[in-house]
């Protein structure tokens, strides 16, 4: 049901966790629940979610400590939103309202190659659990932060090959989406509207489109 995997979204979006992970577990549990997903593309979403969730639950059924069993959790959910393309259009279809999106390669393929210097400043954009973003765009770096707090991601602006390093966060689920020293491929395009659309190639056919309106 929809309410269950809402729920589901927040318990592994806010709960702390255990740094005892085995990530080959966190990986196999999400390989099922990715693979049950795409097995049952011709149902509907709630149903796939309600039915799927269960190789979640039986996963983590074997673990008694409930701090490690939130780790794996929360583990589990960051790896399926960078790995799992179902996943992710699943989890983003749920909070329409957010300037997020998942967007084709063919769309991707249309966007700017260009470097980012004609769009340098300050943006901003809310994401799919309702959190508002500050982006800086400058020369070197891009920044996002959470408004309300000082958690941020940050990344080297490769001009280049027109790709962002990942550098550091002090969120932990940025640490787990990203690994040090990661490339991520960007395109840009700039609306009627006045938004800068960026899509971000994270892999697995996975591109993801932000929607910044200039600050």
């Amino acid at each position: 049901m929809r309410r269950l995997f809402l729920l589901l979204i927040m318990f592994l979006a806010f709960k702390s966790f255990s740094q005892e992970v085995d990530l080959k577990k966190v990986e196999k549990i999400s390989s099922i629940l990715c693979d049950c997903l795409k097995l049952n593309k011709e149902k509907s979403d709630t149903i796939r979610v309600d039915e799927c969730s269960q190789a979640l639950i039986d996963g983590l059924s074997v673990v008694k400590n409930e701090s490690l069993k939130n780790a794996y959790a929360q583990k589990s959910d960051t790896y399926l939103q960078r790995k799992c393309l179902e996943y992710a259009r699943i989890t983003l279809n749920s909070f329409p309202a957010s300037d997020v999106e998942l967007v084709s390669k063919s769309i991707f393929d249309k966007y700017n190659r260009n470097a980012l210097n004609n769009v340098l400043g300050k943006y901003t954009y809310t994401d799919f659990i309702g959190d508002t973003f500050e982006v800086l765009i400058s020369k070197s770096l891009w920044v996002e932060r959470i408004s309300s707090s000082n958690l941020n991601v940050k990344f080297f602006i490769n001009k280049n090959e027109k790709k962002l390093i990942f550098e550091e966060s002090n969120h932990s689920f940025f640490n787990d989406f990203y690994k040090k020293g990661e490339k991520i491929e960007i395109r840009y395009k700039q609306d009627s509207k006045g938004k800068l659309n960026v899509i971000f190639n994270l892999g697995n056919n996975i591109y993801l489109k932000k929607r910044l309106t200039r600050l």
